[in-house]
């Protein structure tokens, strides 16, 4: 096994960790938390639409407690803009 597999190995056992720890907490949101892991894996934002109640938020804090990464929410509405968000006029 040369050392690009090994390394593969190593990821996807650690994300099966993750995954883990995390439906100790959240329970049926199993497709959702796998495109929340590829954003985490992608280094890139995430932005979680959907009707209240079905962990969107205990999904992704839980997440972020366990890779020990911060969280950060913003609450929208239809009176927010992006300046609300950026600072800026854009």
């Amino acid at each position: 096994m040369n050392s690009r597999e090994s390394n593969r190995t190593d990821v996807a056992t650690l994300m099966e960790r993750i995954l883990y720890e995390v439906k100790k907490v959240v329970v049926g949101q199993n497709h959702f938390l796998e495109r929340v892991l590829v954003a985490v894996l992608a280094q890139g934002h995430l932005l979680v639409e959907g009707v209240p109640g079905p962990a969107k938020t205990l999904t992704v804090k839980t997440l972020a407690n366990t890779i020990r990464r911060h969280f950060r929410r913003i609450q929208f509405a239809p009176d927010l803009v992006p300046v609300d968000i950026v600072g800026t006029r854009i």
